[in-house]
Order: structure tokens, then C-alpha cells, then sequence
């Protein structure tokens, strides 16, 4: 069998080390239009602010992916066109090139969606969805030396890039039209996020609208910021040109998949940003690019082209980051989301010690979100200094295997003080929930 690979970061390579896996001696061919596979776009942000050390610990070269996993890497090939009938591919490098394939998979992930403003393409204005990307920023950084930085965005991205600045010491705007930072958060969330903004001296600037980007800095509506360096972090879209182009089934959010990854033709597969997700609490189609997502979806469409029985459960959209001294992370629906997708919910936000009062104080704000018909949990948010990261993992196994509140408020958490209280953060949702369900 030949198997051929469009897309060479996380979907597409981990299906390919599957591939081989399951097969040791297929061909296994991986396009991909960069020059570095296996990129760890994730962290890019942590090398701007000296906890990673370069960009360049961030990806494999394609010589090392081939001696390690015996998979042929054409990296500097773009591929344009899908020859369905022909079961070919054809793109562009130094010359056209062809490929045939008996299996075929889409991991062409996502783009920035770049804002059309004027001056968006000014060598000091940055979007951040590539190595290449990255390496352009990291370049600039250290030979242009830029003292202001504008954030335009206040996703992940936004977010972390924000921090990451500070930390090395420039002064940071942050940008954000909605008035509102962190909008996938509940807005009684995101407000606790603008205090630890501005204690570590960054500039918000909330409910204005960008008109342009010029050299001095960035034109809203409001005047002009200054910035040495533009990021733009307005979010992400799939990639499906290629695959509409094939005429693959599209719809809203990406390439239609059935749960063994499977298009809507025989022997082509998808996988990672590029696909439409299905939300696990409603069956939905939904959009949340996220890295363990497309590595999942990988694995699972790499093991399917192979014939194995792995398949895609669909996703809860569980994300953290950090911010300065807090992290902040939320899975499954947000109060204004259930709202939207026809759920009538009952919500509740309190803070909590993590730890016994004799031990020391360390609040956790948490918020749940749940279903008054089914009675069962729809979502949580969590911002705290520590043990936010425990928490939300045990949210999403509620989630998951759909825990009714004196299921959660049963479950046998472990406890010793320096960790948390007897009761756990936790149990107080398994509380609420028995209490007014």
C-alpha cells in the first residue's frame, strides 16, 4: 500500500508514525508546503520570553523525521490539486510534481485569518500560525530590537504572546474590539483576567476598532497606539481549499468526517484543523483547534487507513493557559454557548480555598454550567494559581462519562493538605448540583 500525507505538522505526522506502526513496510509519502515537519507551534510564544531557548527546538528537520520513522518527507511542496479519479496529487515545488496514492490524508490544518486592514502587511506586523511565522518573528525581535509591542487579539495566542513580551521587558497594548478578553470564557470569568493584565503593566485597550496598521504603530478609532511590533491574533479558520477544490464534502467548520476520519470519498481521510469537529455533549458540529484534538485525530485516521478499529469519540474543547500567575482552563460549554445551542441551564461562580485554612489561602474561581432536564454537568472554567490543571482533567472524565452530582460529589479525590481541602474544590459542583437539580 501507498500512502500519501498532505500537511506535516501534528495530524500528519502522527498518522504517518501510525501508518507505520501498523504497517512497517507500506510507503508512506508526507507533503507539506513549509520546510520543518512535526512543528511544536504551541510553544512558540515561550521562546520570545526566554523559557524555551529557540525556535529551533520546536521542530524536526525532514532528513531527521525520515531516519527515525522510515517516512519519505517532500517538505517545500505545495500541494494544489487532488486528482480523485486518477487517485493522484499534483503541486508545485522548484517543478510540478505528481504523486499516486491508494490511501490518501488531508492534514492541511489551519490558517490565521488575517484582518483586512490596511497595512497588514508591513514587515513590523506578525500573524503567528506557522514556523515560518515564527522564525520571522524571532528574527525580528533580535535584530530590529522593538521596545512597544500592539496585541491584536486576545485568544491563546494573544494572550500568551502578551506575557511572553513582558517578559522581555517591552511594553505591551493589548487590543480587543469585543471589550472583553478571553471571549470563549464567561464574561463573569474573563473580568478577573483584566486585574492581572494590568498589574503586570499591560495596556488594555477594550471596545475600540482598528482603522489601520502604519509604521508608527496601530490607527483605532480612538487615535494611535505606538508599536515597534504588531501581533495579530484575531484567530484561525480550517483549510479546506484544497479539499473543496476535490469537491470533498465542506461544511461550515471544516471537511466533513464520519468518526473513523473517513471523507466523503472512498480512500481520502482527514484529519486535524482542517476537519469539522462534532461536540461529544450534543453531536453538534463546533471549531476548537487544538493541538492534542489534531493529534488524536491523526492517530485515529492512521490507524483506520490500516485497518485498525481506533475511532473519534468528538471533543469537549478543553483548553488552559497560563496568564502571569494564574492559569486559566475551561471544558465543555460556556453559560452563553449552552444558551445558544438550546440547553436551559442553571450556573454557578464562586471562589474556594484550594487548601485548609491553617495551611494558607490560595483562591480558585470556578464556574459550572448544567442541564436542568438531563441534570448532568455542561461545562466548567476554572482560573487559580494552583491545581487548576487537576481540576479541569477531572471535569472533563464528569463530562465524559456523564456524572450525575452525587456521582461527582462521591468521587474518591485524593486529599493530604499541601494539596487541596477534604473537600475538594470538586466536590462543591457535585454539592450544587444535588442541591438545586
Amino acid at each position: 500500500m501507498k500512502y500519501v500525507i498532505i500537511g506535516g505538522v501534528a495530524a500528519g505526522t502522527t498518522a504517518a508514525a501510525q501508518i507505520k506502526r501498523n504497517e512497517p513496510d507500506a510507503e508512506v509519502i508526507l507533503f507539506d508546503k513549509e520546510h520543518e515537519v512535526s512543528s511544536g507551534m504551541c510553544g512558540v510564544p515561550y521562546v520570545y520570553g526566554g523559557t524555551i531557548e529557540n525556535v529551533e527546538s520546536l521542530y524536526r528537520s525532514p532528513d531527521e523525521f525520515e531516519k527515525n520513522y522510515g517516512i519519505i518527507v517532500k517538505a517545500g511542496h505545495e500541494v494544489t490539486e487532488i486528482d480523485i479519479q486518477g487517485k493522484q496529487i499534483k503541486g508545485e515545488a522548484e517543478n510540478p510534481f505528481e504523486e499516486s496514492y491508494d490511501r490518501l490524508l488531508l492534514a492541511t490544518g489551519a490558517k490565521a485569518t488575517q484582518p483586512p486592514i490596511p497595512g497588514v502587511d508591513l514587515d513590523h506586523v506578525f500573524a503567528l500560525r506557522t514556523m515560518d511565522d515564527a522564525k520571522r518573528l524571532d528574527w525580528f525581535l533580535e535584530n530590529k530590537n522593538p521596545k512597544t509591542a500592539a496585541i491584536m487579539g486576545t485568544g491563546f495566542i494573544g494572550l500568551e504572546m502578551t506575557e511572553n513580551l513582558i517578559e522581555r521587558g517591552m511594553e505591551v497594548t493589548v487590543i480587543a474590539r469585543s471589550g472583553r478578553v478571553a471571549s470563549h470564557l464567561d464574561e463573569d470569568m474573563s473580568s478577573s483576567l483584566i486585574e492581572v493584565l494590568e498589574e503586570n503593566g499591560v495596556t488594555l485597550k477594550l471596545e475600540e476598532d482598528v482603522e489601520k496598521f502604519t509604521k508608527e504603530g496601530v490607527m483605532t478609532n480612538h487615535g494611535l497606539i505606538p508599536a515597534d511590533l504588531i501581533v495579530t491574533a484575531t484567530g484561525v479558520k480550517a483549510n479546506t481549499e484544497l479539499a473543496e477544490k476535490a469537491g470533498l464534502a465542506v461544511g461550515k467548520f471544516g471537511i466533513i468526517v464520519n468518526r473513523k476520519m473517513e471523507t466523503s470519498h472512498k480512500d481520502i481521510y482527514a484529519a486535524g484543523d482542517c476537519i469539522e469537529m462534532i461536540h461529544q455533549l450534543d453531536e453538534k458540529p463546533t471549531f476548537t483547534p487544538l493541538g492534542t484534538t489534531a493529534n488524536k485525530t491523526g492517530k485515529i485516521a492512521g490507524s483506520q487507513m490500516t485497518g485498525g478499529t481506533m475511532q473519534w469519540k468528538g471533543i469537549l474543547g478543553t483548553s488552559i493557559f497560563r496568564l502571569f500567575n494564574l492559569s486559566v482552563a475551561s471544558t465543555g460549554f460556556s453559560e452563553k454557548v449552552a444558551r445558544d445551542r438550546g440547553f436551559d441551564i442553571i450556573t454557578k461562580t464562586w471562589e474556594k480555598n484550594v487548601f485548609p485554612s491553617y495551611w494558607k489561602e490560595n483562591g480558585m474561581k470556578i464556574k459550572a454550567v448544567a442541564d436542568k432536564q438531563s441534570k448532568r454537568l455542561l461545562g466548567v472554567q476554572i482560573i487559580g494559581e494552583e491545581g487548576v490543571d487537576k481540576r479541569i482533567d477531572v471535569a472533563v472524565s464528569i463530562l465524559t462519562n456523564q456524572m450525575s452530582g452525587e456521582e461527582i460529589y462521591n468521587l474518591d479525590l485524593a486529599y493530604a493538605p499541601p494539596y487541596n481541602s477534604v473537600n475538594d474544590p470538586i466536590h462543591y459542583i457535585g454539592l450544587w448540583m444535588m442541591q438545586e437539580l
